[in-house]
């Protein structure tokens, strides 16, 4: 049963003051026709104008009703937003990047956000970013290329062919469609089975002894 929730976006995007990474693409529970990345044979456009227009969201992970590990939205104010990072440890920071296909599918690609790890950020990530900009403006189709770890992008030659640049809902409907019963808000989070699992240990603090070697 998809939870129908109204996204209000003063309580979706996050602070960039934290620099962790991102997890989180659902397929269950959600009412999107797509939800993760564009397939290979999809032309799409993407929503926005520049990055600025799409937001950075927190998620965590929890056990879902499967008992399998899922990424989790925080929707909620600042105070409910440090709250969860308190209680978890650790949020990862994503974009829910909406996007379009020629067929009048959408869906959403949720994009980590690249972290420097020894000086050198993940290169897919890299390449998502690249992808989602010039996606903003130019319909395209992108491959995997494991040999040098990003996606080949292919810019369709005749764009003045491709269907218009509309979305029939707010980038917020998606986002709340998408994430369906997938998300953690302050109305739902006292109360919520998963979570309450999830808090039921105590962190122990240790004591880390010199080794006698």
């Amino acid at each position: 049963m998809i939870t129908p929730i109204k996204i209000d976006k003063n309580k979706l995007i996050v602070s960039t003051d934290h620099e962790d990474s991102a997890q989180g693409v659902k397929e269950k529970s959600t009412e999107v026709v797509i939800m993760g990345k564009p397939k290979e044979s999809d032309w799409f456009i993407i929503y926005g104008d520049t990055l600025e227009d799409l937001h950075l969201c927190n998620s965590v992970k929890l056990k879902g009703d499967d008992k399998k590990e899922h990424a989790f939205l925080v929707y909620g104010g600042e105070e409910f937003q440090e709250r969860v990072r308190e209680d978890f440890g650790k949020v990862s920071k994503f974009w829910p990047v909406l996007f379009k296909t020629a067929q009048g599918r959408c869906g959403i690609w949720n994009v980590n956000k690249p972290i420097a790890h020894f000086g050198t950020k993940n290169s897919w990530l890299v390449s998502a970013l690249n992808i989602i900009e010039l996606g903003q403006s130019k319909w395209m189709r992108i491959l995997p290329n494991h040999d040098a770890q990003m996606n080949d992008v292919w810019v369709h030659k005749y764009q003045d062919s491709c269907p218009p640049k509309e979305f029939e809902k707010t980038y917020e409907e998606y986002i709340a469609a998408g994430w369906g019963d997938y998300i953690l808000s302050e109305e739902n989070y006292d109360e919520n089975k998963l979570v309450q699992a999830h808090l039921a240990g105590v962190k122990v603090k240790q004591e880390i002894k010199e080794s006698k070697k």
